[in-house]
């Protein structure tokens, strides 16, 4: 079975703040404590194509 963290989403106050700053450090916690939960991937949600992203 694969396992898929679905937690990153650009919707969440703070990780759409740190997706939009490109804040790396917020952004490879959540994928560290997605790896250690056992997810195999993560899903990363970021939203439309736009300008600002």
């Amino acid at each position: 079975m694969i396992l898929i963290g679905e937690n990153m989403n650009i919707m969440s106050i703070k990780y759409g703040k740190a997706m939009k700053e490109k804040d790396a450090k917020v952004i490879q916690e959540l994928a560290v404590q997605e790896q250690e939960a056992g997810m195999d991937y993560v899903d990363l949600n970021i939203g439309p194509a736009g300008r600002i992203g």
